[in-house]
């Protein structure tokens, strides 16, 4: 595509085939806070340090229950956060109120991935400026899934989104497989020491955490359950057996 192209589209085009307004997006959510989120074969986790929820604030970083089983950890614009938060909601009663059962975590992924993707495409409209994790249970298992302000979206076994993710990435990485076949504590064990692999000891404050899986309707761990070093420090020597082949 030539420059003259380039600046006379009316959806912005970069010379080298990146949407401008989905690439600044990107970027945006790529500067926010961290959001990690990883699954056993039981259960799904999701963590994040929590930001301000002062009205003055134009970005926000929190997890929030969208229904009984599944829930999202989002990082970047407020208003766009709010906007999703309240479209899912929507979304999960209107399944459940015609069909009488939970709305599929891979159906309502791609929904939201579709909605997201219109939006991107556009000349009235803005991309979202927001990533989104998805933690969930339903009858095909635990999910945790990533969606992008394109609208893409990905099934993972393990993500992080954010800034600083790279390291924290790697180690999510290395202990793939031990994941998989961690308890209800040792997941919660590795989401919190994942999430403060690069975050100093004095910004460590504001964990939220949230749990989803067999048996375990989407609820918030309490106060006692987030102390960084009560849970690690309990799950430390088993989990450290389990996964020293895989970090080495």
């Amino acid at each position: 595509m030539s420059e003259k192209q380039t600046n006379s589209s009316p959806i912005l085009w970069d010379p080298r085939g990146f949407l401008l307004p989905v690439q600044r997006a990107t970027n945006s959510v790529n500067k926010g806070s961290e959001v990690v989120g990883l699954k056993s074969k039981e259960f799904a986790v999701l963590t994040v340090f929590a930001t301000s929820t002062s009205l003055t604030d134009k970005s926000v970083t929190k997890i929030v229950a969208i229904d009984s089983h599944v829930g999202i950890a989002i990082t970047g614009r407020k208003t766009d956060a709010q906007v999703i938060i309240e479209y899912l909601k929507l979304e999960c009663k209107k399944y459940t109120y015609y069909f009488g059962k939970p709305y599929p975590v891979n159906r309502l992924v791609a929904e939201l991935g579709n909605t997201m993707f219109r939006n991107s495409q556009r000349i009235s409209c803005q991309p979202f400026e927001v990533g989104i994790l998805f933690a969930g249970y339903d009858e095909r298992g635990s999910h945790i899934y990533q969606v992008m302000p394109s609208g893409e979206y990905f099934n993972c076994k393990a993500m992080v989104i954010g800034g600083r993710s790279q390291t924290v990435r790697s180690y999510l990485e290395s202990n793939l497989e031990c994941f998989l076949t961690s308890t209800k504590e040792d997941i919660i064990c590795e989401a919190i020491r994942a999430i403060n692999w690069e975050i100093p000891s004095e910004k460590q404050s504001h964990l939220n955490i949230a749990i989803v899986g067999e048996n375990q309707k989407f609820e918030f761990l309490s106060e006692k359950e987030e102390n960084v070093d009560e849970k690690c420090r309990g799950c430390e020597s088993v989990q450290d057996s389990i996964c020293h082949s895989h970090i080495s």
